[in-house]
């Protein structure tokens, strides 16, 4: 699945100076991990519009437990 054009301009690499607040996060593009070094990218805030979809994830199983879907008139709407 190749990644639209629109997204890619919308992401860059972070080059911040690291604050305690902003940990595990670098400002340097990964994250601060003894174990793990994971790439870190920024994206402009972006409001939610219709259709948006929030599912939670048990911990335990990776089972969705309960999604909900956006609108913009109503807010987050349980969906079934």
């Amino acid at each position: 699945m190749q990644t639209p054009i629109s997204t890619l301009k919308q992401l860059s690499i972070p080059n911040w100076d690291p604050t305690p607040d902003n940990y595990p996060y670098t400002g340097r593009g990964f994250t601060g991990s003894r174990e793990i070094i994971l790439p870190e990218y920024y994206q402009s805030e972006r409001g939610f519009t219709s259709g948006d979809i929030l599912k939670i994830i048990e911990g335990d199983t990776g089972n969705t437990s309960i999604t909900f879907v956006y609108d913009k008139r109503l807010g987050w709407l349980r969906y079934e």
